[in-house]
């Protein structure tokens, strides 16, 4: 019997819990009809296709994975160009504060795990031999 009562329930508390987080109730899940637009600094360099500028607008895979994320985030990207382009030039600037994040072909390493987060890997490359 309680079982049934709690299933019987659940629509209702996912539909309440959907209708707080739309009106901006759970900060960070969604932004909120009148919030003011976190500026998120990305140090990033062209390499394609990951990163690249094309008739003046910044696209590829990595840029319009940040552009996506930023826009359900409620964040307003800035990209910062690194002129060494270099993973390491990229992480530099984070850990100097300099940027919020780096977005770009950056291998993930034990070392580099030390200094800074990483997401979840979205691409896998190397060396197979069939």
């Amino acid at each position: 019997m309680r079982i049934r009562t709690a299933l019987f329930r659940l629509p209702a508390i996912l539909a309440v819990v959907f209708m707080v987080a739309l009106t901006g109730g759970f900060p960070g899940l969604v932004a909120g009809a009148n919030a003011e637009l976190r500026t998120v600094t990305v140090s990033t360099y062209p390499l394609d296709p990951f990163v690249m500028t094309r008739d003046g607008v910044r696209t590829g895979f990595t840029a319009d994975l940040m552009d996506e994320i930023a826009k359900r985030a409620g964040w307003n990207l800035t990209y910062k160009e690194i002129p060494d382009g270099s993973s390491q030039g990229l992480l530099d600037e984070v850990i100097a504060g300099r940027a919020d994040a780096a977005a770009c072909s950056i291998s993930i390493t034990a070392e580099r795990l030390k200094a800074v987060d990483f997401s979840q890997p979205i691409l896998s490359g190397g060396l197979q031999i069939l």
